[in-house]
Parts: C-alpha cells; structure tokens; sequence
C-alpha cells in the first residue's frame, strides 16, 4: 500500500501563489480609496477621526476648493485635537490659530479672528506666523478704531517683514500704517 503525501514541489508554489493573489487583490481594493489626495485623507479622518493632522491636512485641501463651512469644520476639530502640538511643535499649532483667524475674518467676525491671532501669537514666535498675525490683527484692531495697538502690531509686522526680507507684507504694513497714521491724526515719521 502506497502512502498518499502530498507533493512539497506542487503545495509550496502553489500556496505562495494564493498568498500573492490575495494580497495583490487587497492591495487593489485599498488603491482605490487613494486615488486623490482629497480621498487619502478622507479616509484617514474617517479611519482615525481623533487624527489633528488628518483633519488640518483636510481643512488644507478643502480651503484650497473653496469649500469654506467644511474646511473651517475640520480646522476646528484640528484646533480641538491640537493642545499637545503647542508642546511638540508650537508653530503647526500657531498655524492653525492662524488659519481660523483667516476663516473668521473673511466671516466677517473680527473679535474671535482677532483673539486667534493673539492665540496664534501667544503660543509661537516663529516669523512666518508672527508677521502675518501682527499684520493681521492690526487691520482688525484698526477697524475696531483700536489704532495705538493697531500701530503697534503694524510696527512688530513691518520688523519681522524687514529682518526676513519679506517685501510684500512689508509693503502692506508700510501701507496700512500710513492710512491709519492719516486717519487716526498720528504725525507720519
């Protein structure tokens, strides 16, 4: 009586091919969800909603659309999730204040993009951000009729501007400052 083993040259290979097809079907299904950028980080925030990065990469994305109401949704759960960032890297944290001062300036809420941009201020120095929010903030607090510290967040912004050579944002400070200068009755030095 002959003993029935299986054939090692024939289960091997074969075995290793099932592997390969289904892992070669897996990985096509999973491609689909990342055929564009917008969808990976859908995906992501569906996946790990707890991500900040998943939603600022996502708030970013949909900024960039145009899709205001549900970029400044997922900023605000970014800003939410965010608190530890100040700790690891206090600039992507003073972005993000940044960037919601923007949203809600364009809502024409000017007290609460103000205080993210003193937020933004408060928690990095890193010039980038700093020059945009002084500048930023200036505009709001001239607008509020607030026009000694408007000056001097216009001043702090054309300093950073003129250190880091940043000519646009020195341009419109110099421009800002002189229109306030003229309005608020302030010498022009």
């Amino acid at each position: 009586m002959r003993k029935l083993t299986p054939n090692i040259k024939i289960v091997v290979p074969l075995m290793a091919g099932v592997v390969l097809l289904t892992l070669g079907c897996l990985t096509f299904r999973q491609a689909g969800v990342y055929t564009d950028t917008m969808s990976l980080w859908r995906d992501t925030v569906n996946k790990n909603p707890d991500s900040s990065l998943a939603h600022a990469q996502l708030y970013k994305l949909l900024i960039d659309q145009g899709n205001i109401t549900e970029a400044k949704s997922h900023l605000e759960r970014a800003l939410q999730l965010a608190p530890y960032m100040q700790k690891i890297d206090s600039r992507v944290y003073a972005a993000l204040h940044f960037d919601m001062g923007l949203i809600l300036e364009k809502q024409n809420k000017f007290s609460d993009a103000a205080a993210h941009y003193q937020k933004a201020l408060d928690v990095s120095d890193y010039f980038e951000v700093a020059m945009q929010a002084h500048y930023c903030l200036a505009k709001i607090l001239a607008l509020q009729g607030k026009f000694e510290p408007a000056r001097e967040h216009f001043l702090q912004a054309i300093d950073i501007a003129r250190a880091h050579n940043n000519d646009q944002i020195l341009n419109a400070a110099y421009r800002e400052l002189m229109l306030l200068n003229e309005k608020s009755g302030h010498p022009v030095n």
